[in-house]
Order: structure tokens, then C-alpha cells, then sequence
């Protein structure tokens, strides 16, 4: 899925949506601000942090496939980049 967005503006406030709910202050898990390492790095200074609103983290992933089961030579590794910080309904 491939997402267009009509200004900076729009994405920039899209970015904020970390700010917008407390993830800090709850100790529940549901999404990846709840990790450890995440409420580290969106302390006051740090470098997800309220004072450097437009950093952003990226989930990667990838694996490989062969798309035919005769060839040990052909090989396929989609790679998925995701922005953390986007809500949820747009990754």
C-alpha cells in the first residue's frame, strides 16, 4: 500500500500521533511505543523525543522466496519499511 500525502504539513501532524496519546504514562502493551527501549528514546532529550518531533523510527522486514521450486538460482526478498510513528490505520 503506497500512501500520498497532499503537503509536509499533513505528514508532519500524521508524525505527531505519538505525542498525542500517552504512551508513557501507561504500563499496557499496544503497539511499539510501549517498548522499553522506545519510552527511552521519547524522553525529554531524547532522540524520539517531543523536542525532535520530526525523527522518525522504521520497522524493517523482509524474506526470501523462490518463486519456482526447480530454480535454486532465482530468488525474491520483498522488503517492508514501515514508518513506527504513522497511526496505525496507515500502516
Amino acid at each position: 500500500m503506497f500512501i500520498l500525502f497532499k503537503t509536509d504539513a499533513e505528514f508532519i501532524k500524521l508524525l505527531g500521533y505519538r505525542f498525542d496519546n500517552d504512551f508513557l504514562k501507561n504500563d499496557d502493551i499496544c503497539d511499539i511505543f510501549s517498548g522499553e527501549e522506545y519510552r527511552k528514546l521519547m524522553q525529554p532529550g531524547g532522540f524520539l523525543s517531543k523536542d525532535n518531533p520530526l525523527n522518525i523510527s522504521f520497522s524493517f522486514n523482509t524474506d526470501g522466496v523462490a518463486p519456482f521450486k526447480s530454480s535454486n538460482k532465482q530468488n525474491f526478498w520483498p522488503i517492508f519499511l514501515v514508518i513506527n510513528e504513522l497511526p496505525p490505520r496507515l500502516r
